[in-house]
């Protein structure tokens, strides 16, 4: 993937990257073909319940507007058109996807539906270039595979794309904004991470960015933009509050999910009867200062103008690991996560770590394609749920092992 140390470089070394770049490529198109694209666009008639099912939660918010109700309202009397399943989920989310959406009422679900896949291939097309654009690394095939493999094959990208979900626009959003502020355009970064944050709350960490030394030009464009588009966002959604926005979290925190954390082991506890709503809520409520104590920790980590917007991601992965977020679709702060270990092994001069860096990568990767060791229903304690979903093992090696470099090593 890197250049040889070698004047002379044989053929061979020559021409590995741009294999391992044709390898990545099939490998990505074979997972698209066989699990993407069967599963989002031939999945309706045999799961309409799972198929898009997260736009439909989107699309709702965006009806309710239309028919000049909060996002939030009760959805009993909203009429349930073709392509929606069963149930018509609540909107829980800021009124700024629904207002975005609203459009596309015009539109009948299942067109709309449609189109919302186009868009989010197009996310997950720009997905690689960003994400070798944020790494500042020589645009080596090497890279691109990396980039190529972290984005297409995951089961994030699957889950993602085949629910409907908008982890990928998010995520495009975050990566410009690292990739704008590094080059000092700092209004159209601030307006990007602003952007992100009214689709998601949990990108707004990434403002810690602003407080390190070289960058806090930042905060000005940052607090404007995000309170525009905060203040933005519920105007233009008439009769939707954040009073109200708060309770409808609340609703479904009481369920064992929230758009905030979705834990799986949350989840069963509610299921299983042995977690009441207010030790749900301790939880939950305990996660998010655990996210924000992780942000604290990049920050911290990275106080100096080196490695500042890179070391933030290092509060992400800290956030996943101890949340724990191992639902396979919610793993969008997994990405910058592996940028973050992408770039630590890549500036190591010691080959053993090099080396044990990709094996780890490729272990982890295999990881998050797998469904599991222990089924959700069954798991008992907090470590029978870190089975649940594998990839929660190899995290908390992962920041253990970030957190263990230098800085200098980063940057």
């Amino acid at each position: 993937m890197f250049p040889s140390r070698h004047s002379r470089a044989s053929i061979p070394a020559r021409l590995w990257p741009w294999l391992l770049l044709a390898f990545v490529a099939v490998y990505v198109a074979a997972h698209w073909a066989t699990r993407v694209v069967p599963d989002s666009l031939g999945g309706q008639a045999e799961a309409p319940a799972r198929a898009f099912m997260d736009f439909d939660v989107y699309l709702t918010g965006a009806r309710q507007l239309a028919a000049g109700n909060s996002v939030y309202a009760p959805t009993e009397n909203l009429p349930r058109p073709e392509c929606i399943g069963d149930e018509t989920l609540e909107y829980i989310y800021t009124p700024l996807l629904a207002v975005l959406l609203r459009p596309w009422t015009a539109m009948s679900p299942c067109t709309a539906e449609r189109a919302w896949f186009a868009l989010n291939c197009l996310a997950c097309a720009s997905l690689p270039l960003l994400l070798v654009l944020a790494i500042g690394r020589a645009r080596s095939p090497g890279w691109w595979a990396l980039a190529l493999g972290l984005v297409g094959a995951p089961m994030a990208t699957l889950e993602t794309v085949s629910l409907g979900q908008v982890n990928a626009l998010v995520l495009a959003l975050m990566l410009g904004f690292v990739v704008l502020a590094r080059r000092g355009r700092l209004w159209p970064a601030a307006l990007l991470l602003a952007l992100a944050f009214g689709l998601k709350l949990v990108p707004l960490a990434l403002a810690l960015t602003a407080l390190a030394s070289g960058r806090r030009r930042l905060l000005v464009p940052l607090a404007v933009a995000v309170a525009v588009v905060a203040v933005a966002s519920f105007a233009l959604a008439p009769g939707s509050t954040p009073a109200q926005f708060r309770e409808a979290l609340d609703r479904r925190t009481v369920d064992g999910l929230t758009q905030l954390n979705n834990a799986s082991w949350v989840a069963a506890a509610a299921r299983a009867g042995d977690a009441g709503p207010d030790a749900i809520r301790t939880l939950v409520r305990a996660n998010l200062l655990l996210v924000a104590l992780a942000a604290a920790v990049a920050w911290w980590r990275g106080r100096t103008e080196r490695g500042s917007l890179r070391l933030v991601a290092v509060g992400f992965a800290l956030s996943a690991a101890l949340s724990p977020v191992f639902e396979a679709h919610h793993q969008m702060l997994l990405y910058p996560c592996l940028l973050v270990l992408a770039l630590a092994f890549s500036r190591e001069t010691r080959a053993i770590v090099r080396v044990g860096g990709f094996v780890g990568l490729v272990v982890l990767a295999a990881m998050l394609n797998s469904r599991g060791l222990v089924r959700v229903e069954q798991a008992h304690g907090l470590a029978a749920h870190l089975l649940v979903k594998p990839a929660g093992v190899a995290l908390w090696a992962l920041i253990a092992w970030l957190l263990c470099l230098r800085t200098d090593r980063l940057e």
